[in-house]
């Protein structure tokens, strides 16, 4: 009939518009392994939780904790924090403790007064949350850390079982 073939011929020069709302119960993967990519939407997560307890009377930069992160796309947002507990104790007075947050090998998040005492001696305690955000550049697995350094006077703890490092590789 003329309305069938008028609506094949619709189908075929290009006219396929759809007004209707699509409801779906489940989305699959066409290739599986390939992902399934919608902008702004969570592709995947990872935690790597802090299980070791840390101490350094180091004046440079030390890794406490890392993992490896293998984005599924280039060009996503990579989301990086670290959650924990750092203690500073100093027996001799003045001092700072610097901390960072590094994801392939570039700084993401630095402070390098995360904690600092001031007076004769004293201990400090910082609960926190460091976060920094980068664009994925390949495919390729990256190392993420967070290091600490004690700074020129006294002890850095970070305390086991405390928090981690939580990454999420979000769509464009």
């Amino acid at each position: 009939s003329v309305r069938v073939w008028q609506h094949w011929w619709n189908i075929y020069s290009g006219d396929c518009t759809m007004s209707s709302t699509l409801y779906v119960d489940s989305l699959i993967e066409k290739t599986s392994g390939n992902g399934v990519h919608i902008p702004g939407h969570v592709i995947q997560t990872h935690w790597h939780p802090v299980t070791a307890s840390f101490d350094s009377t180091v004046n440079a930069y030390v890794t406490q904790s890392s993992t490896t992160f293998t984005p599924k796309f280039t060009g996503s947002k990579i989301v990086v924090e670290w959650s924990g507990h750092v203690y500073k104790y100093n027996s001799v007075g003045g001092g700072n403790s610097a901390a960072r947050l590094l994801y392939a090998g570039s700084t993401l998040w630095q402070n390098n007064y995360l904690t600092y005492l001031t007076g004769s001696s004293g201990e400090y305690m910082y609960s926190g949350l460091m976060r920094g955000v980068t664009t994925s550049a390949n495919t390729s697995a990256a190392t993420v850390s967070f290091d600490i350094s004690a700074g020129t006077q006294g002890r850095q703890y970070v305390y086991g079982n405390t928090g981690g490092i939580y990454i999420q590789e979000i769509a464009q």
